[in-house]
């Protein structure tokens, strides 16, 4: 395969094997790299890829827009933004914790400019899939919770939240939900 890349984006090494990813068919190829030939545009250079596979769709394609993939990394994206130091000095980031915040470490495994690629791990403290992260703001002392606290709080406390129905006191989601089924029903009850 022969295409042409610009060589300023990325530094394409001779020897490299990468992946190659077709923009009209969903099927991928690992290649390597055979040459990199300079052209008298720096914007452009012509670069020459080898591979064992061949598939019906590849063949069927004389000129096609392709990917080149260097690298290819897993973990949660996080908005560089939102990263903190806690007391410790610890890069982390703030999330929502139900009504509370707590402070949970990354571990970079990729960054750019924009964002970092934190990696996925079991362990409690530090950022999970579905983390709510806190992008901006001020973190108010009465809000924040250690991040001992935060593994102690028991499930219930960050499900369920403080609301008001119409007769004017506290009750929890789940009730003000009832309350609206038992409102429905009287509701069709007097219709009839």
């Amino acid at each position: 395969m022969v295409g042409i890349v610009d060589p300023r984006v990325t530094d394409f090494r001779v020897g490299s094997s990468v992946t190659v990813k077709f923009a009209s068919t969903p099927d991928t190829v690992t290649a390597t790299i055979e040459d990199m030939v300079e052209t008298d545009d720096p914007s452009e250079s012509i670069i020459v890829l080898s591979c064992d596979e061949m598939t019906f769709n590849l063949v069927q394609r004389r000129a096609e827009r392709v990917e080149i993939i260097l690298n290819d990394y897993k973990g949660i994206k996080v908005p560089r933004g939102a990263i903190r130091f806690n007391k410790d000095n610890e890069k982390g980031v703030y999330i929502l914790l139900g009504q509370r915040i707590a402070f949970k470490k990354i571990n970079p495994i990729y960054e750019c400019d924009e964002y970092l690629l934190s990696q996925i791990t079991s362990d409690r403290g530090y950022i999970s899939v579905y983390d709510d992260i806190i992008v901006e703001g001020e973190i108010s002392a009465d809000l924040y919770v250690e991040e001992t606290e935060a593994d102690d709080e028991p499930e219930e406390e960050e499900i369920s939240r403080p609301v008001r129905n119409t007769e004017g006191s506290e009750t929890s989601e789940t009730e003000a939900e009832e309350d609206d089924t038992d409102e429905t029903e009287k509701n069709t009850e007097q219709d009839d």
